[in-house]
């Protein structure tokens, strides 16, 4: 008999199939677990833009709106600064601490 035939360990190369076989079915999963994750994905974002359409901004433009309104905040927060008496309540013991 052919001394390569010999060494041939059929049993081996059963575990390793099976091995990879199992292998496979877990990247099956994966891939599966992976698409039915982005399909999730995929519908909570058209949720989110319709959200962000039913306040009348371009979801393309969110980050420029997102400015916008941050800068309208600074805005307002400057005009109530100006109408606390900071000086008042510091004299009179009341002005908290900032944390």
């Amino acid at each position: 008999m052919n001394n390569q035939i010999e060494n041939l360990n059929i049993e081996e190369k059963e575990k390793e199939l099976k091995y990879y076989d199992k292998c496979i079915s877990a990247t099956k999963t994966l891939v599966d677990v992976a698409k039915d994750r982005k399909q999730q994905h995929e519908k909570r974002k058209t949720e989110l833009e319709d959200e962000i359409k039913a306040e009348n901004v371009d979801p393309e433009k969110i980050d420029e709106e997102i400015v916008n309104i941050f800068e309208d905040l600074d805005k307002v927060m400057s005009e109530v600064k100006d109408l606390i008496p900071f000086d008042l309540l510091k004299e009179l013991g009341k002005l908290p601490s900032r944390e």
